[in-house]
């Protein structure tokens, strides 16, 4: 989903470099996920507590990198991170967010045309963010009510193996008991 989206709008607007970052719900970090023109940065990662999570706890709207090179906020970023940011490339940081929690981030390089992007291109972008924040906790749905229907399955199967392990027993109980009401009428 997130590569299909990454093709239609790195063509559309003529972005160079783009990513999604989803996060991770086990670690609470985020990875890297589908990306164009960054396959130097196979397993790239924002860990928890990063500067621009820290950001994104506090903004709404979108992050651009002229905010990055001038908040002193961002002055405290460790040489890994600085380097990630830089080998990304990112013009714009955009939250991902779906039910008020960040979800995921949607990172553009510059325009092919080396041109900056407006505001409405910042709209654009930020409301396609907001469409995937749903597409993505729509996946994660679909995903968790998959696993509820399979573990179900597991538990009903369980059930239905331990109902006839007790019918068998209940049948070699009746007929233990059945073998010696004969022998107690035999004697």
């Amino acid at each position: 989903l997130t590569g299909m989206i990454l093709d239609e709008v790195t063509t559309t607007m003529h972005i160079a470099r783009a990513c999604f970052f989803l996060r991770e719900e086990r670690t609470g970090a985020f990875l890297l996920g589908a990306q164009r023109e960054l396959d130097d940065l196979p397993s790239a990662r924002i860990e928890e507590g990063h500067p621009v999570l820290e950001w994104f706890a506090t903004h709404e709207g979108v992050l651009t990198r002229q905010e990055i090179e001038m908040t002193p906020q961002f002055k405290a970023l460790w040489g890994r991170e600085r380097v990630q940011l830089e080998r990304l490339g990112a013009e714009l940081l955009i939250p991902v967010r779906a039910q008020g929690e960040l979800v995921g981030i949607f990172a553009v390089g510059s325009r092919r045309s080396e041109e900056p992007y407006s505001d409405d291109d910042r709209l654009t972008l930020a409301t396609l963010a907001n469409q995937m924040a749903i597409a993505i906790e729509n996946a994660r749905l679909y995903r968790a009510a998959q696993q509820e229907l399979t573990e179900r399955k597991r538990a009903e199967e369980e059930i239905t193996r331990r109902a006839a392990q007790q019918e068998a027993l209940n049948a070699i109980i009746a007929a233990a008991a059945a073998e010696r009401e004969l022998a107690a009428l035999l004697e």
